[in-house]
């Protein structure tokens, strides 16, 4: 939980392979910062809906 920054408690849970991947769920919306400062690498973020399992656009 330490790479999640301005965060409410319980507002948002965060599971890493550091360096490769990280999934970051919400548990009712809300918005964080999530620091990767020391991860090399270039990342994407993919959305998607839990309940209907519909992915989003990607972004970069």
């Amino acid at each position: 939980m330490e790479l999640l920054k301005d965060r409410e408690p319980d507002e948002a849970y965060l599971a890493a392979k550091p360096g490769e991947r990280y999934t970051l769920l919400f548990a009712d919306g809300g918005c964080v910062g999530l620091d990767l400062q020391g991860h090399a690498g270039e990342f994407h973020i993919k959305w998607v809906d839990i309940a209907s399992g519909e992915w989003g656009h990607r972004l970069r």
